[in-house]
């Protein structure tokens, strides 16, 4: 089964383009019946295992199945934490914070929040971009550590809403994806 997931894993790491903020539609269909029929038993039906589930239907924009898993372990946090991305990447943002405060201090949520950081750093002309909502908060993100899921979903809000750039939404989907690759990581080490 190890070989079967990281197979997939490698789809979804090197797929493009990246997850969309709020994705309309399953990326691939084929992939989501080949996670649908990954047999977790091994794993003793644990937490872990239906964590994993969740996070590979939506990395793979799997939406509604992906809500089903998490719906079993939101009172984990890391249950949680996959049901506030499944609401966040369906626009239901409140929902999603929610979700987000009830994982609590997620250990995830400090990698994330480097991560950030780090790539934001990384951007060439950041600064140089016209200022409002969205670009103040990324160089928050990058100049302050200012990076939570919270504020994350907050600026997906506004960039959803028209408030951003096209660069900037490139940005965060870059930041949402190295959000979903360093909570897999996590998910997939409990298993």
């Amino acid at each position: 089964m190890k070989q079967r997931i990281e197979s997939i894993v490698e789809q979804l790491k090197n797929r493009s383009p990246l997850p969309a903020l709020t994705p309309k539609s399953v990326w691939d269909a084929k992939l989501d019946e080949e996670i649908a029929a990954l047999d977790t038993s091994a794993l003793g039906g644990s937490k872990a295992a239906i964590a994993l589930k969740a996070a590979l239907h939506l990395w793979n924009d799997s939406l509604d199945v992906s809500h089903s898993y998490a719906q079993q372990i939101e009172v984990d946090p890391t249950g949680g934490y996959w049901h506030g991305l499944m609401h966040r990447m369906e626009r239901d943002y409140g929902n999603g914070n929610y979700w987000f405060m009830r994982a609590g201090n997620h250990p995830v949520k400090a990698l994330v929040q480097q991560a950030a950081a780090d790539y934001l750093t990384g951007i060439v002309g950041l600064d140089a971009l016209p200022a409002n909502k969205v670009t103040k908060e990324l160089i928050r993100f990058r100049d302050e550590s200012g990076w939570t899921s919270e504020a994350f979903t907050d600026i997906v809000k506004l960039q959803e809403s028209g408030g951003g750039l096209p660069e900037t939404r490139e940005m965060l989907e870059q930041l949402q994806h190295l959000e979903l690759k360093t909570l897999f990581r996590h998910t997939y080490a409990m298993c």
